[in-house]
């Protein structure tokens, strides 16, 4: 496991520091090619038994890649989804804003799939939400016992997953591409209209396909990161978070809503100003186009009546 550290220049700070937070961030390099993912990485990885080394286990392949020659390898071998089933644990986070991105391949005719977890013990966990990427082409996510066509994905192509949580705000947003495709509450429980809680604890990537036919996926680049001021200024701070983080071609930036407008200020590491625009500061969200930008470490500076407020984010 990668654990980025951002060195952002002090003098750009503004006297502010971001207490951002890495979950974890895995591209597959520097692990064996044909080597069990959960017991070669350790945690937070793991299967859903939580014992490692048996066919639960994904294995790392170098038959696709994003990024570097490797990726994680989902495969089913059985109708109804498995036996592949591995957990990313996330440590029970019940408050802050978080970034859950990662790239996705499935090939032409297969299927692939992911689950959020509000509590992770196995049979007894707590689903949040089921996202299942169909052979037919179709994204469907199941919230409160209730299947949604939600977009669509294409085979044989890498392709960017979303998920951003908002604990404090109770609310979730997937996005495919850069392009937001469902917002909901994230204590919904997933299979029921009861129950639920408002705590992310898990990611569970199981070789399952929608009940439609056989799951086969690559899964790259994982990045689970706080976009989050966390205990600093949080509650004073015009900028709620930002995500995807990593970015590639557009950033969406949460505003704590007030008046007037305000303008913002993308620098590079050196201070100087790369990109600027301005925006409505009585909206709750900005975007902000980066396909001018080379790849990097930068800084969000944005100006408004109460003053100015940063934060980092990387350009892939």
């Amino acid at each position: 496991m990668r654990i980025l550290l951002l060195g952002i220049p002090f003098a750009l700070l503004n006297t502010r520091s971001n207490a951002q937070i890495t979950l974890v961030q895995e591209n597959f390099d520097a692990h064996t090619t044909g080597s069990l993912i959960a017991q070669t990485i350790g945690p937070p990885w793991t299967t859903w038994s939580t014992v490692v080394g048996t066919t639960e286990e994904a294995a790392v392949s170098n038959e696709q890649a994003f990024s570097g020659m490797n990726s994680g390898k989902w495969v089913s071998t059985l109708a109804t989804g498995g036996p592949t089933d591995v957990v990313v644990d996330l440590g029970d986070q019940t408050g802050g804003v978080w970034s859950i991105g990662f790239r996705m391949y499935i090939p032409s005719g297969k299927g692939g799939y992911f689950n959020l977890l509000h509590a992770f013990a196995s049979a007894d966990s707590d689903w949040a939400v089921e996202v299942s990427f169909v052979p037919e082409g179709d994204i469907r996510m199941l919230v409160q016992g209730a299947t949604t066509l939600v977009g669509n994905y294409t085979h044989g192509t890498w392709f960017d997953v979303n998920v951003m949580v908002d604990l404090d705000a109770d609310n979730a947003d997937l996005s495919i591409n850069g392009a937001l495709l469902y917002s909901w509450p994230f204590s919904y429980d997933a299979q029921s209209t009861t129950g639920g809680m408002l705590q992310l604890a898990a990611i569970n990537f199981f070789a399952y396909a929608g009940g439609t036919g056989q799951a086969t996926y690559y899964i790259d680049d994982l990045l689970v990161t706080s976009v989050s001021d966390i205990g600093i200024e949080e509650q004073e701070g015009a900028i709620r978070g930002l995500f995807p983080n990593p970015a590639s071609d557009r950033i969406e930036v949460l505003l704590t809503p007030g008046q007037g407008t305000g303008s913002w200020t993308v620098r590079d590491m050196v201070g100087r100003a790369v990109q600027r625009g301005s925006f409505v500061h009585r909206t709750e969200r900005a975007s902000i186009d980066l396909e001018g930008l080379r790849p990097g470490t930068y800084l969000l500076e944005l100006r408004t009546g109460a003053g100015m407020h940063t934060m980092p984010f990387v350009k892939r």
